[in-house]
């Protein structure tokens, strides 16, 4: 199934998002806080339907806490929860299906009031296009 769009006179058919490494939108600042509770720190709102490939980096502070991360989507709970106590970055992938003007948006918290750090959110994914894919509006990022 695809969706087309018109560019002055010519039509081209553009597919469903599929799930790839190539990167579409990326909110990549290092963000850190200190917090027990869920709060949201990055959020990239997408124009096209599909599965995409979500990634991010995440990591506490110091040994014996541990950080938690997780996607959401238009603010509830929809990726798998990540657990890492570890205080190098440790990268997380999931591949989740999105409607067009979803949020997509990533959650975090620490389980000791440590500090949480996150980077590189990333939303990636593959478009077959029979046009050129400098047409296409991929989402904006929100919340970087």
């Amino acid at each position: 199934m695809g969706n087309t769009v018109v560019v002055g006179a010519e039509s081209y058919l553009f597919d469903l998002v599929a799930a790839s490494d190539e990167i579409l939108l990326s909110a990549d600042t290092e963000k850190f806080q200190s917090t027990t509770i869920y709060v949201k720190v990055k959020e990239v709102k997408i124009t096209r339907s599909g599965t995409y490939r979500i990634k991010f980096d995440l990591r506490v502070n110091l040994v014996g806490a541990d950080a938690y991360g997780r996607v959401r989507k238009n603010g509830v709970a929809f990726g798998t929860e990540r657990i890492t106590g570890l205080t190098s970055y440790t990268t997380y992938t999931e591949d989740l299906i999105f409607s067009a003007e979803d949020l997509v948006q990533l959650y975090f918290k620490n389980d000791i009031g440590r500090t949480v750090y996150t980077r590189n959110f990333r939303v990636c994914g593959k478009i077959p296009l029979k046009a050129d894919p400098t047409l296409l509006d991929l989402g904006t990022v929100q919340m970087d």
